[in-house]
């Protein structure tokens, strides 16, 4: 790209990539100011794995982490189910046609969260794709965000608002618009804003056509729109860059909430906080015994060797997730049979650390375990395995690897498990197995 070319786009309110290239982009546009892409010479996303994954959110509890959205006009439904690909739409073309018999003329929005963690292949091809980025960037702070948003909506459900991410749109069928304000329009202390009529003037609009991405900063103001009553599809990929870093870095390394509703058998922080209040008011013997025991906990976790394991591990995952966590759930583990023969899948990298008063650690894919095997041993198999060359079950079943004893069956047994669990994690590939 020539530099007269970025010159001239200096004076627009967004900038224009024929294609994607990643040293320009970072040079003129990252944290700087939106772009729209033109073509891309590869695909971070394709219509297959985007429905599967969509379908596949079906699957989760609804206890869980709320994975899907889905509006009709301007009301959300409770259960967004009735607004997911079914086990029978194979194509996105046959799941949009029930979606528009269904809704009968109605505008609709289906919003799925964290699609990277419901599908392998998706999660593989875009952890893939955005490797070159952080090359040039560094690896996000904390995980990516991944969300499909398809659907006819007059706008986005939660109207104009500003993220912590900086945002990547593909646009994978129809057409979207996305509408930017550099900072907030309004005065009022609200974060969001439905009804923006008000403030288009000082706004501007971007079409991104099928095939093509739109990139926007942190900083802008931003709410997307439909072009007409066609439902266009398309993928959203933010990465944090602002807000709460400290935060984010605590949740990682010391208790989650979680651990003290566990404690205090509450359901959520309000449940904790009055069960300990209420202990205050019935005991005068000092700290409340729910706080005591969230606190005891907290104490534990803080203790250096404990910090030490934590650290390590969050390393090897963050590295092996490459900027998406949580990766999808792991292949059920099957038995490997000693005449298998095994290799390293080309993307996966496999990763060892051995803390301090600790077992060792392993990992691959986002995904972290620890084994007895010595230090040595998974040091050297792990050698061997990323080394990239074919070899057989039998031979890392009795090769001399570090200073362990393969000779003995609680050796063999050890490796044989940890080998089954690399190859559910999909780092390894068998070209034999047996089901157990």
């Amino acid at each position: 790209m020539s530099r007269s070319y970025f010159e001239r786009s200096v004076g627009t309110p967004f900038g224009h990539l024929p294609l994607l290239e990643w040293d320009a982009f970072v040079r003129s546009y990252w944290d700087r100011r939106p772009v729209l892409i033109q073509r891309l010479s590869r695909k971070p996303f394709v219509l297959g794995e985007v429905l599967r994954a969509a379908r596949n959110a079906g699957r989760i509890p609804r206890s869980e982490t709320a994975y899907a959205q889905f509006t009709v006009d301007r009301a959300q439904h409770a259960d967004p189910t009735p607004g997911l690909p079914r086990s029978g739409e194979r194509r996105f073309d046959a799941y949009q046609a029930r979606m528009l018999d269904q809704t009968a003329g109605h505008r609709y929005a289906l919003i799925v969260n964290r699609l990277h963690s419901l599908d392998f292949a998706l999660w593989a091809r875009e952890r893939e794709f955005f490797a070159a980025l952080w090359r040039r960037t560094g690896l996000p702070f904390s995980s990516a965000i991944t969300t499909l948003f398809h659907g006819n909506y007059e706008h986005s459900p939660i109207g104009v608002h500003k993220d912590r991410f900086s945002t990547f749109m593909f646009v994978l069928k129809g057409r979207k618009r996305m509408r930017f304000w550099p900072r907030r329009p309004w005065r009022e202390d609200v974060s969001s804003v439905l009804d923006y009529h008000a403030y288009m003037a000082s706004s501007f609009a971007v079409e991104v056509g099928e095939g093509q991405a739109l990139y926007w900063p942190a900083s802008y103001y931003h709410v997307g729109e439909s072009v007409d009553l066609r439902p266009a599809t398309s993928v959203n990929v933010g990465i944090p860059r602002s807000e709460h870093r400290l935060r984010y870095d605590l949740d990682d390394l010391l208790p989650a909430r979680g651990d003290m509703r566990e404690v205090s058998s509450s359901r959520n922080d309000v449940a904790f906080v009055e069960a300990g209040l209420d202990q205050l008011r019935t005991q005068h013997n000092g700290m409340p015994l729910t706080w005591r025991a969230a606190a005891q906990r907290m104490r534990m976790r803080c203790q250096p060797h404990v910090l030490d394991a934590r650290l390590r591990e969050i390393a090897l995952m963050r590295y092996g997730a490459a900027g998406f966590e949580p990766p999808p759930k792991p292949a059920r583990r099957r038995a490997l049979a000693d005449h298998a023969w095994l290799r390293r899948m080309p993307e996966s990298v496999l990763h060892w650390s051995r803390p301090r008063n600790g077992r060792v650690l392993y990992g691959a894919n986002g995904y972290v375990a620890d084994t007895d095997l010595p230090a040595a041993t998974v040091a050297a198999l792990i050698r061997r395995l990323n080394e990239g060359e074919p070899c057989s079950v039998a031979e890392l079943l009795a090769w001399p690897a570090g200073g362990g004893a393969p000779g003995l069956v609680e050796e063999r047994a050890a490796r044989r498990r940890w080998l089954e669990t690399l190859i559910a994690w999909r780092a390894l590939c068998a070209d034999a197995q047996v089901s157990s």
